[in-house]
């Protein structure tokens, strides 16, 4: 018994020794919050999953209470939590806890979380989007889409959370010591074996070094945004000309009345298949291959010399197959966000006139440069002229330089010209409101004509728009719209119409062009989708 001291220590020599090597190193959830905290019992939301016959998720009777997530060094997940699930009336219908399990694989973009018990009556399970630039077991920024299926119900129960990791970095440290040891390990085995070994052990030190400093930098690299050689001031670039602010980006207002909502996330693809066997899952692709980003020049000789300092990491905007459409463009909120991959308008035919194209801010999402292409061809098909396109995005989204603009940030935002006179076109916006008067230049009935062309790429079955989210106008210009819609508010068409005026959000800054702003496309899973405005139609 003279020993028990050494019995006793052993195991924990033994934990600290594998600790070491980061095996057991845990990143864990610091904070774990809804997305969208004006869904309730009392106010519900359904998605309807873009595979055919999936059954719908709706949020707003399912919560997840005490959540917690953990992360391992390996990839390893593990999220708890006390799921509960209500009926409309807010009485609680199903209560119990939740240990999901998955694992973070590389090249898979939205891991399954889900229990080993097969006989739940109501089961859960979790499908996670990183929302980080680290992807995989590196991902700080979690967002999780956590599903119930209820025997008495088609839908399934969905809810949204947000988890903040932390310990993340200890973790990319630990991997990047160990990956070096490995190296240094064959690289010793493979040397010759007359090396000696205080040489062999400074080899060693200086690798470990090396590596550390590797570590940071790469860890100061994916905090950054990414910087258009054009913005960056380390870069030598010709003299530019001043970027004045004009009425187009300047005092722009935003909709009060708009709040924060859900992310498109796993929200869209079919959440019915993770209640399958694993056997039994179909594989599902629940989004079209990315195109090769490819930069397209404008038609235009004369314009070439003008773009061709640009970037090559544009997607192309005139792509003829869905299959091949750029994904995952926009990230985060239209006012604090960044765009990847951005589709251009340069080269895309239509009959549009760009403003201010020094200023470089003609990208944006793939289906915001449809969205101004189709526009374009109704214009010039009704005689109303070339389509004015103003400010949408740059090149990597995120806040406008030398603009107070806040918006336009993720490529689904866009500033468009009223239809006005044809003398006045090729000047630019031009101030159409004059001491609460609307310029007999602006054509009303046009303008009417045009908003319900764009609003007519939506889900007839619930008047809720797929494209069109909302669009700001001046608050005088609302009003006359409001006249000129009279006829239709009382047709077979009424309760859709009176959605559409319902987004028609009165806004100042908006006299002398429309702002136009696209829902979250499903294609878009880091792009944040925004509250529905207030309720009527604001006539």
């Amino acid at each position: 018994m003279r020993n028990w001291r050494f019995y006793v220590w052993l195991p924990l020599l033994f934990v600290v020794g594998c600790s070491g090597q980061g095996s057991f190193r845990v990143a864990t959830s610091k904070s774990i919050t809804p997305t969208d905290l004006t869904l309730s019992p009392k106010k519900t939301q359904v998605i309807q999953p873009i595979t055919p016959n999936a059954p719908a998720n709706r949020l707003g009777l399912l919560s997840l209470e005490n959540a917690k997530l953990d992360k391992k060094s390996d990839g390893t997940l593990a999220l708890t939590g006390h799921a509960v699930l209500k009926d409309e009336n807010s009485n609680i219908v199903e209560q119990h806890d939740v240990n999901l399990t998955g694992h973070w694989e590389e090249g898979v973009d939205h891991p399954v979380l889900e229990s080993d018990d097969s006989s739940e009556k109501y089961p859960v399970r979790a499908r996670l989007t990183c929302l980080s630039e680290s992807t995989g077991a590196d991902c700080d920024r979690v967002l999780i889409d956590v599903f119930m299926k209820s025997p008495y119900a088609k839908e399934i129960e969905a809810a949204q959370v947000l988890a903040d990791i932390v310990g993340v970095e200890s973790i990319k440290k630990d991997k990047v010591k160990v990956e070096a040891k490995e190296s240094v390990s064959e690289s010793k085995n493979d040397s010759a074996k007359a090396s000696s070994p205080a040489t062999a052990k400074k080899t060693e030190t200086e690798t470990e070094a090396a590596a550390a400093a590797t570590s940071a930098t790469t860890t100061a690299s994916a905090s950054a945004p990414a910087v258009d050689p054009k913005d960056d001031p380390a870069t030598p670039t010709a003299e530019k000309k001043d970027d004045k602010i004009t009425s187009d980006d300047g005092d722009e207002e935003e909709d009060p009345e708009e709040k924060e909502g859900l992310y498109v996330g796993t929200l869209y693809q079919d959440a019915g298949n993770l209640f399958l066997p694993k056997k039994d899952r179909p594989v599902v692709n629940n989004k079209p291959a990315e195109s090769t980003p490819t930069h397209t020049r404008p038609n235009s000789p004369s314009q070439e010399k003008k773009y061709e300092d640009k970037n090559d990491d544009v997607t192309p905007p005139a792509v003829t197959s869905e299959k091949s459409r750029p994904v995952d463009q926009a990230v985060g909120q239209p006012f604090k966000g960044s765009l990847e991959k951005a589709s251009t308008m340069i080269g895309l035919p239509g009959d549009f006139l760009l403003l201010n194209t020094e200023r470089n801010r003609y990208y944006g999402t793939y289906e915001m440069v449809r969205m101004i292409s189709r526009l374009a061809e109704a214009t010039r098909n009704w005689g109303m002229g070339p389509l004015q396109v103003g400010d949408i995005s740059q090149l990597h989204g995120g806040k406008l330089s030398h603009s107070k603009h806040v918006s336009h940030q993720t490529g689904i935002d866009a500033d468009l010209g009223y239809p006005v006179d044809a003398a006045v076109q090729k000047s630019g916006f031009i101030a159409l409101v004059d001491h609460g008067e609307v310029d007999h230049q602006l054509h009303i009935g046009d303008t009417w004509k045009l908003f319900k062309f764009i609003w007519s790429f939506n889900d007839s079955e619930n008047n809720r728009t797929t494209h069109m989210d909302r669009i700001f106008v001046d608050s005088h210009i609302k009003k006359a719209l409001c006249r000129a819609a009279s006829s239709d508010l009382n047709g077979a068409k009424a309760s859709s119409y009176a959605e559409l005026l319902r987004r028609l959000r009165p806004a100042a800054g908006h006299h002398t062009h429309f702002h136009l702003r696209l829902k979250c496309s499903p294609f878009q899973p880091r792009c944040r989708m925004m509250g529905d405005p207030p309720s009527g139609s604001g006539c």
